[in-house]
This record gives C-alpha cells, structure tokens and sequence, in this order.
C-alpha cells in the first residue's frame, strides 16, 4: 500500500490542489484511493461530493470532524520517501 502525505504549514499552497488531483488520478488508473482531510475547511470533501457518480470513486474520511466515535487514522500513517523515478507524472 502507497501512502503520499501532503503537508505544508503555509496556507494556500495548493495543498488540496495536489491531493484531490493525486486521488483522481489514482482513481483513474484502477487504484482505489483514501483522501482523508485535516483542514477544517473540509474542500477536499466538498470536492468528493461534487464527483459525478460515473467517475472513479474516491474514499474520504473527513479527519477534521472529530467526535468520541470516530478512530484518529492519520495516527497509522506514516511518511514515506519514494525515488523521484517513481513518482507520479
């Protein structure tokens, strides 16, 4: 399993841009994506939402909703450095 962590503390970096773009097009290609989004903003999800329904489907998990029933899974990932060879074009 891939895991692709994108961070940056500086708003308005394109951070979401870069992350809906990587789960579509892993999507795309067969794969079956996890986006799970930390901002309170929710655009990652907001994006999800507005997906027609005959496109690849995307798993979400809404990570800034926090309540006592939901299980924290940004603990179980963890950054891993890929080769540049192996990166997505």
């Amino acid at each position: 399993m891939q895991r692709i962590l994108v961070l940056n503390p500086k708003g308005g970096s394109g951070k979401t841009t870069i992350a809906t773009n990587l789960a579509s097009c892993f999507a795309s290609q067969g794969d079956h994506p996890l986006l799970s989004d930390e901002d309170p903003q929710g655009s990652s999800m907001r994006w999800l939402k507005k997906r027609k329904p005959e496109q690849a489907f995307i798993h979400g998990i809404a990570a800034y909703e926090r309540n006592g029933r939901m299980t924290r899974m940004s603990s179980s990932i963890r950054p891993r450095r890929f080769p540049r060879s192996r990166c997505p074009r």
